[in-house]
């Protein structure tokens, strides 16, 4: 097993992982990173080796990002994931098959992100239907389309970032299905934040030009097919009694689906750091000191949408803020740190703001989930059914923990990173409470799957 020491350890290299390593690293602390994709750049500055949008601000800006923490030396660890975290921030990563490495770090800047949010619905699970995230992901790795007639379904300002992925790869939307109908709100939001205009418009306009069908006031009612995906359903939202005149069905290979984003919270909930839960930001996220990104637990900070999503402007400035926090907690400071705070928080009342409109544009709500039955799977790992969960309420099963141990929901390889937020918004929705009375699945290590083996040279190796 290599292993490293530093003063701070990264986790993430989104916009809010590269911000903080280079504020750190300017500071004066030895500064690492790692990150689960095979680049550096996260899910908003993916480096499409295809050039597909090399001409674009946003992927330009990335590669600025990763070649000034390049420049600087900073080390970045990519292809890398983290599966457990010791005592002393004994920090435990498995590269595929090679060697496992631990790092030591003196202290630890959690930047995991966030990931699609979906709402399980019948046909969910057929071949063809994937997040919008992981659609977006395949064009940017692959330079193709997921799909020959793709339908783009959900809720959020993200279906626009991935239509214009897709159009700009040459691909074919057959429609974008938009479950909110506030499109007049959302461009008097926009209106209102000139600095929101140039990213407006480049997302906007080749999706406009396309001349794809967007519907909005819809939700996905069911996916169909043999043996993938060659239709799905679609119903408008309304309060009324549903009719047949308020269905469409629409013939399609790909189904690219989001209805936002939740927190990856694993790490930060692994090491007890306090969470707080808000629907407008995504779920449950870890709790930070806005100054500093400092959590409640000692030499832990964290930045970035694992704080609760807020889009990646906002990110960026809660990383350079973490690495301000970090270095100077560890006593690396230099001149003009509070200027640089204090323009980094006023910077952030502004964001905020405009994060805060967009939440309350797309909120889910009940008339826009899609539709589930019984027999709808909601635990994909342990084939867990709808109607497997409300028996186990029944039978008094009265949080997320208790379901998890009444029907197995969350034991599997993902330990209910997809299956849990979505029943407790499920359960809430059907008993009419607040989803945060159901708390969240608290992970075990491993948090990723590895060889015993691996797991047992850990254990057995002492702190350095």
């Amino acid at each position: 097993m290599n292993v490293l020491n530093t003063d701070v350890l990264v986790i993430g290299s989104g916009p809010s992982g590269l911000a903080a390593a280079l504020e750190a690293h300017r500071n004066g602390a030895n500064t690492v990173i790692v990150d689960s994709f095979a680049r550096a750049g996260g899910q908003y500055w993916m480096q499409s080796k295809y050039g597909l949008e090399r001409n674009d601000r946003q992927m330009q800006a990335g590669a600025n990002f990763i070649t000034n923490s390049e420049n600087l030396g900073i080390k970045t660890i990519t292809d890398a994931e983290v599966w457990g975290i010791l005592p002393k921030y004994r920090v435990f990563i498995q590269q595929g098959s090679r060697d496992s490495i631990e790092i030591t770090a003196r202290a630890l800047v959690i930047c995991t992100g966030a990931h699609d949010f979906v709402m399980p619905f019948t046909g969910w699970t057929l071949p063809g239907v994937m997040t919008a995230g992981a659609g977006q992901r395949y064009v940017k790795m692959y330079g193709k389309p997921p799909g020959d007639k793709i339908v783009l379904a959900g809720s959020g300002v993200f279906l626009w970032a991935v239509a214009a992925t897709i159009v700009k790869a040459g691909g074919k939307l057959e429609a974008m299905v938009e479950s909110s109908s506030n499109q007049f709100r959302l461009f008097s939001l926009i209106g209102r934040h000139p600095s929101r205009w140039t990213e407006t418009r480049r997302l906007l306009s080749p999706v406009l030009r396309s001349g794809v069908q967007r519907l909005n006031g819809y939700r996905i009612d069911y996916a169909q097919g043999e043996d993938r995906i060659e239709a799905v359903k679609l119903r408008q939202v309304s309060n009324s009694d549903r009719d047949a005149s308020q269905e469409l069905e629409m013939e399609t290979d790909c189904l690219l689906v989001s209805h936002g984003f939740r927190p990856i919270t694993e790490i930060t909930a692994l090491l007890r750091c306090e969470h707080q839960f808000d629907t407008k930001k995504g779920g449950w996220y870890c709790k930070t000191d806005p100054e500093t990104g400092a959590t409640s637990i000692d030499n832990v900070y964290a930045a970035g949408e694992v704080t609760g999503v807020t889009g990646a402007q906002s990110a960026l400035i809660e990383g350079a803020l973490a690495g301000l926090g970090v270095s100077e907690k560890l006593g690396f400071t230099r001149n003009g740190i509070e200027r640089k705070r204090a323009r980094l928080m006023k910077r952030q009342l502004r964001t905020a703001r405009f994060a805060d409109g967009l939440a309350e544009l797309f909120e889910l709500n009940t008339n826009s989930m899609p539709r589930i039955d019984d027999n709808t799977l909601v635990c994909r790992c342990e084939d867990v059914i709808w109607g497997d969960v409300l028996k186990s309420w029944d039978d008094g099963a009265q949080n997320l923990q208790a379901v998890k141990y009444w029907t197995r929901l969350g034991m599997g390889r993902c330990q209910g990173r997809i299956c849990g937020v979505a029943v407790s918004r499920l359960l809430a929705n059907q008993f009419d409470l607040d989803p945060r009375i159901f708390g969240f699945n608290h992970p075990r290590l491993p948090l990723r799957p590895v060889t015993v083996n691996v797991v047992h040279d850990a254990l057995a190796r002492k702190s350095l």
